[in-house]
C-alpha cells in the first residue's frame, strides 16, 4: 500500500493501481484502499467504477481527511469523459448517479446535470420531431428516472408518453411538475390540452383559470413578453375566456400599444359584456390612443352598468378635462376620488386641476424648451403611476440621469412640476417604450446613474416601475434636489402661516405622521409605542412642540397629552390638497417620527432642518434612526 501511494503521488496512477488492487483482497474493506484504488480506476480505468469505490468510501468514513480534495482532483477527468466519450443515456446517468453520491464541492454536480439533460432532451426532441416516439422514450426514461427535479426532461418526457398513448402516465408527470413549478405555463398548458383529450374539461378548465393568474402575475411583475404569450396563446385556445383578453389588453397597453390593447379588450366585451371592467378598460385604451369620443362612449356604458364605478367617473373626468370642460372635469374627478383614492391618473389629475384653479388669475407655470440637438428622456408615468412619493423618486432618478449625460428631461403635467419650482420641457407624448425589457432597463439605468455609462440610455420613456435608488446612495446630489424642491412663491399663502405659527409656538418641531386610510392592510399603529417614543426623547428638546400629520384626524386624541398641532390648528386647510401643505409642514420638521411609505421620509429628506428621523421597528417594538441621506 505504501508502495502504491508513492507511484499515485508521483503522477503515475496506472502503476499504482494493481497494487491497489492487490491490498484490496488482503483489506477489501478498507475505507483507505477503496478511497484510493477509486481514484486510480477513475484516472485510468472504469471511470464508472471508481466513482462507486469513492462514494463507498466516502460512505464508510464521511469525514475522512482530504476526502474533498481528493474527489475536486478526479472532476476534470470526469468533465473530460462526459463530454468527448459517446455515452448512452445509461452512462451518463449512472455518473451523474455516482458524481451525487460523492457529494462534490462548488457546483459541479449542477453543471454535469445541465450537460446530460441538454444532450438528451435535444436528441429526443429531434425523434419527436419526426414522429419516433420508441427512440424518444428509450433515451429520456433513465434520464427523467435520475433527473427527476428537471423540469425540461419530464415536462418533454410527458409529452413523449401521449403521444405513445400513455396518457395516464403523462397527466401524472405534468401533475408532478405542476407541483414542483406551480406558475411554468408550458406544464400547465400540457396539462390542460391532455386532461381536455381525457374527457376531464373542468379540470382542464381549472389549468387555464391558473394561467390567467400566472399571465396577470407575469403582467405586474413587469415581465410583459411571458404576459403577452401566455394570454395570447389562451384566447387562441378559448377566444370567449374574457378575463384572458383582459390580461392582454392590460398588457399591451403597458407595452406602448394602445390601438392593439382597445382591439383585445373589445373582445372581452364581446365575451362578457356585462362586465363592467373590461369596459372601462377599453375606455383607458382608447382614451390613450387619442380616440376621445369612442373613450367617452366606453366609460358610459360602464356607468350604465355601475353608476358608482370610480374607474369609469375619473375616465369621463379625465375626457372632460381633455377637451377643456374643466367644471365638468373637476366634479367626476372629485367623484372618483371619493369612492376610491389610490387611482393615480385620476388623483393625479385632479392635483393639477385643483393646483391651478388655486392660483391667482393669470398665473404661468413656465416650462422651458429643450435645448435641442441632444438626447431626450421622457417620464410619461409622474402622471399615471403611484402616489406622491413614488413620482418624486422617478422624478429624481430620471432628472440626475439627464444632467449626468446632458440629456434633455420632458415631463408631463404633473402635481409636483406645479408645487415645485420645477421647469423641465413640457412632454408632448412619451418617447420609446421600455417595457418589453424592464428589468434589464432597471438594471442599466440604476448602473449608469450611479457609475459611468458607456452609453446612456436615451430617447426613452423612463419607467422605473419601483424606486431605483436609495437616496443614501445620491447623498452627493443632496443639496441639488433639496434646491429643486422650492416650492413656487404663489403657494406661500397657503403653506407659509401653519409653518411660521408652528415655529412661534416652540424651538424643536416634532412632527409625527400617521398613514392609515389607504395604507389599511399594512397593519396597526401601535399608538402606544408613539407615545413612548415620544416620552423618552421630549425632555432631551429644546421647548418641543408637537406636529401631528395625519389624514385620519380620529387619531388625534391619542396623543392629546401633549397637545399636538394639526393643519387645521395652525391655518386655513388648502381644499383637496392638504396632503401638500401637511408635506411642507414635515419638510420644515426638527425631528419626524415616519408612519408608512415614503410620504413623510421624502418630506424630511427635501427639507434642510431634519436632524432626526426614526421609523418604526417592529421586531424590537420601538423605533429606530433613518439614515435619510447617509
Amino acid at each position: 500500500m505504501t508502495r502504491a501511494l508513492g507511484l499515485h503521488q508521483n503522477q503515475s496512477p496506472a502503476q499504482a493501481l494493481p497494487l491497489y488492487r492487490l491490498a484490496r483482497t488482503l483489506a477489501p474493506a478498507d475505507p483507505a484502499i477503496i478511497h484510493f484504488q477509486g481514484l486510480a480506476e477513475v484516472q485510468v480505468n472504469d471511470m464508472l467504477h471508481g466513482l462507486a469505490l469513492l462514494a463507498r468510501s466516502r460512505r464508510l468514513v464521511p469525514g475522512r481527511p482530504g476526502l474533498d480534495e481528493n474527489i475536486k482532483t478526479i472532476l476534470p477527468v470526469v468533465w473530460a469523459r462526459t463530454a468527448t466519450s459517446l455515452p448512452t443515456p445509461f452512462w451518463d446517468c449512472a455518473t451523474v448517479a455516482e458524481v451525487a453520491a460523492l457529494q462534490p464541492p462548488g457546483d459541479f454536480l449542477v453543471h454535469l446535470k445541465t450537460r446530460v439533460s441538454e444532450r438528451w432532451r435535444t436528441a429526443a426532441l429531434d425523434h419527436y420531431r419526426a414522429g419516433r416516439m420508441d427512440e424518444a422514450h428509450a433515451l429520456l426514461k433513465p434520464v427523467a428516472e435520475v433527473l427527476d427535479d428537471d423540469l425540461a426532461v419530464l415536462n418533454l418526457y410527458a409529452m413523449v408518453q401521449r403521444r405513445r398513448g400513455f396518457l395516464d402516465h403523462a397527466v401524472a408527470i405534468l401533475i408532478r411538475c405542476h407541483g414542483m413549478a406551480p406558475a411554468e405555463s408550458a406544464v400547465l398548458f400540457n396539462l390542460a390540452s391532455i386532461l381536455l383529450e381525457t374527457g376531464r374539461a373542468d379540470d382542464a378548465l381549472w389549468c387555464y383559470n391558473t394561467l390567467i393568474d400566472v399571465a396577470l402575475s407575469e403582467y405586474n411583475s413587469f415581465r410583459l413578453e411571458k404576459a403577452e404569450g401566455i394570454s395570447r396563446k389562451l384566447v387562441e385556445i378559448l377566444p370567449r375566456m374574457c378575463n384572458a383578453w383582459i390580461v392582454l389588453g392590460l398588457t399591451l397597453v403597458r407595452l406602448g400599444r394602445p390601438g392593439d390593447a382597445a382591439e383585445a379588450l373589445a373582445a372581452a366585451i364581446r365575451a362578457d359584456s356585462d362586465f363592467v371592467a373590461a369596459h372601462v378598460l377599453y375606455g383607458d385604451a382608447l382614451r390613450l390612443d387619442g380616440r376621445s369620443d369612442e373613450a367617452e362612449h366606453a366609460y358610459r356604458q360602464a356607468t350604465a352598468l355601475d353608476p358608482v364605478h370610480a374607474e369609469a367617473i375619473g375616465g369621463l373626468g379625465l375626457i372632460h378635462l381633455k377637451h377643456g370642460r374643466t367644471g365638468e372635469a373637476h366634479r367626476l374627478l372629485e367623484r372618483s376620488q371619493r369612492l376610491k383614492s389610490h387611482i393615480s391618473s385620476t388623483s393625479s389629475a385632479l392635483s393639477c386641476l385643483r393646483l391651478r384653479q388655486s392660483a391667482p388669475a393669470g398665473t404661468r407655470f413656465h416650462r422651458r424648451g429643450p435645448a435641442g440637438g441632444r438626447g431626450v428622456l421622457s417620464v410619461s408615468s409622474l402622471n399615471s403611476y403611484g402616489r406622491l412619493a413614488h413620482t418624486f423618486y422617478d422624478y429624481i432618478s430620471a432628472r440626475l440621469y439627464a444632467e449626468k449625460y446632458g440629456l434633455d428631461l420632458e415631463t408631463p403635467e404633473w402635481a409636483g412640476a406645479l408645487l415645485f419650482d420645477l421647469d423641465d420641457p413640457l412632454m408632448d407624448k412619451p418617447r420609446r417604450n421600455i417595457l418589453n425589457d424592464h428589468d434589464g432597463f432597471r438594471k442599466r439605468f440604476r448602473a449608469g446613474l450611479l457609475g459611468d455609462a458607456g452609453e446612456p440610455v436615451r430617447d426613452v420613456d423612463v419607467f422605473l416601475g419601483w424606486p431605483v435608488i436609495k437616496l443614501t446612495e445620491i447623498a452627493a446630489h443632496r443639496a441639488t434636489v433639496q434646491r429643486w424642491m422650492t416650492p413656487r412663491a404663489v403657494w406661500s399663502p397657503w403653506l407659509r402661516p401653519a409653518v411660521d405659527r408652528l415655529n412661534a409656538a416652540g424651538e424643536t418641531i416634532v412632527a409625527v405622521h400617521i398613514r392609515r386610510t389607504d395604507r389599511s392592510l399594512e397593519g396597526g399603529v401601535d399608538f402606544a409605542a408613539y407615545r413612548a417614543w415620544l416620552g423618552q426623547m421630549w425632555d432631551t428638546q429644546r421647548r418641543p412642540v408637537l406636529l401631528l400629520a395625519t389624514d385620519d384626524p380620529t387619531v388625534l386624541p391619542e396623543f392629546a397629552s401633549y397637545a399636538p398641532h394639526t393643519l387645521h390648528s395652525l391655518g386655513e386647510p388648502w381644499r383637496g390638497q392638504e396632503h401638500l401643505q401637511d408635506f411642507h409642514l414635515l419638510m420644515n420638521a426638527d425631528v419626524v417620527a415616519l408612519s408608512y411609505g415614503g410620504f413623510a421620509r421624502l418630506a424630511a429628506a427635501f427639507g434642510s432642518r431634519a436632524r432626526l428621523v426614526v421609523e418604526p421597528d417592529r421586531g424590537a417594538g420601538g423605533f429606530r434612526p433613518v439614515p435619510l441621506w447617509g
